[in-house]
């Protein structure tokens, strides 16, 4: 079966993301998505609070099944059937990349470096091959300098940077 129009689900694809990305925005101000970004940030200082975390880390499992779920009844929709051979290695590696790149902590960012990963494959496209390679160089660069992606929404901070600084007594010298 051949692959519908792409008119034919436009609006039902953006209705879809809008709605998937109110839905999370909303579930990351709650009680719920402070949980989940406290067990982000540091597992064992949110058990420590009295966060469940196996129940928080199996709620997050649940959502993320559930948007991929609908995600894919609208691809499998579109495309008319799925097969294995449509998903490559390609294609979870730009995946991974737009996730790094972005930062995984903001929803704008997610959106941003989606959307910049998606394009620049496009503009890479005469170079053939090595298109992944520079991808794939593009993704280490990111790893190297900027580890929390360019669009994170929390910055990290290190151990050192929070302790107090210890001056020696007077006497001591």
């Amino acid at each position: 079966m051949a692959v519908r129009e792409l008119g034919d689900y436009y609006y039902l694809i953006w209705i879809f993301a809008l709605l998937a990305l109110g839905a999370v925005g909303r579930l990351r101000q709650s009680k719920v998505g402070r949980a989940w970004l406290a067990i982000r940030e540091d597992e064992v200082a949110a058990a420590n609070m009295g966060v469940p975390i196996f129940a928080y880390n199996l709620l997050a499992f649940i959502v993320a099944a559930v948007l991929a779920a609908m995600t894919g009844s609208v691809f499998a929709a579109w495309q008319g059937s799925v097969f294995p051979e449509s998903f490559t290695i390609q294609q979870t590696a730009i995946l991974y990349a737009m996730l790094v790149v972005s930062g995984a902590a903001g929803m704008p960012g997610i959106v941003v470096g989606a959307a910049a990963l998606t394009i620049l494959p496009e503009w890479l496209r005469d170079y053939g091959i090595y298109r992944m390679l520079l991808l794939g160089g593009l993704l280490v660069l990111v790893m190297r300098y900027r580890p929390q992606g360019f669009f994170a929404a929390v910055p990290r901070r290190s151990a050192a940077a929070d302790a107090p600084e210890v001056s020696a007594p007077a006497g001591a010298r």
